[in-house]
C-alpha cells in the first residue's frame, strides 16, 4: 500500500467531479503539507476545489525521505540547483509516477464525494510530462491531461511521455 504526503481538496457540495492534480509544486511542500514556498499554489489547487473538483496533489518525492521545504528564489540564487533538488528529482521518474498513480487512482475510487471513474491531471514542468505519462498509462481513466511549461516531452529516454503519445485518449 502506497503512503504518500498530498493535500486533497473537496469541493463544498456534494457530487462532485474529480481530477488528480500533478503538479511540481508538490516539489516546494513540505512533508508535514503545509505549502510554505509556492505562492498561489494553494489557491489555485483550492480553486478548482471550489469550482467542483476533488483535487489530490500527491508529494511524488516522498521515496527521497523527509525533506525541509525549499524557497524556490533561495534555491535559483544559490548558483546549485542540482544541490539543493537533485535528490529529490533522482527519487522519481515517470514510470514511478505512473505506478503512484494506480494507487491515487484506487484512493480516488474509495471517496464518496466524486462522480465517475474518469479524472483529469495537470502538472508543471516536470509534473507536466507526469501528467501526459499517466494519460497515457491510464487511457481509460485519464479524461483530460494538461502540461504547463511542460519539461522532457520528447527525449531519446524509454521513458519519455511522448512514447506513449498513440495510446493517450484523454483530451490534451
Amino acid at each position: 500500500m502506497l503512503t504518500a504526503p498530498a493535500f486533497s481538496g473537496r469541493p463544498r457540495r456534494r457530487g462532485a467531479k474529480r481530477t488528480i492534480s500533478v503538479a511540481v509544486a508538490r516539489a516546494w511542500m513540505s512533508p508535514t503539507r503545509r505549502w510554505l514556498a509556492v505562492k498561489g499554489a494553494f489557491a489555485y489547487f483550492s480553486r478548482l476545489a471550489n469550482h467542483g473538483y476533488v483535487v489530490l496533489v500527491p508529494d511524488l518525492f516522498y521515496r527521497a525521505g523527509p525533506y525541509e521545504p525549499l524557497e524556490p528564489r533561495l534555491v535559483f540564487e544559490s548558483g546549485d540547483v542540482s544541490g539543493a533538488i537533485g535528490h529529490l528529482l533522482a527519487s522519481t521518474d515517470n514510470q514511478r509516477a505512473a505506478a503512484d498513480t494506480a494507487a491515487f487512482l484506487a484512493y480516488l475510487d474509495t471517496r464518496d464525494d466524486v462522480i465517475g471513474p474518469r479524472v483529469g491531471t495537470t502538472g508543471y514542468c516536470m509534473g507536466g510530462a507526469i501528467s501526459l505519462t499517466a494519460a497515457g498509462t491510464y487511457p481509460e481513466r485519464i479524461a483530460a491531461a494538461a502540461s504547463f511549461h511542460g519539461g522532457n516531452l520528447a527525449t531519446d529516454s524509454e521513458l519519455s511521455p511522448h512514447r506513449l503519445a498513440p495510446q493517450i485518449s484523454a483530451r490534451v
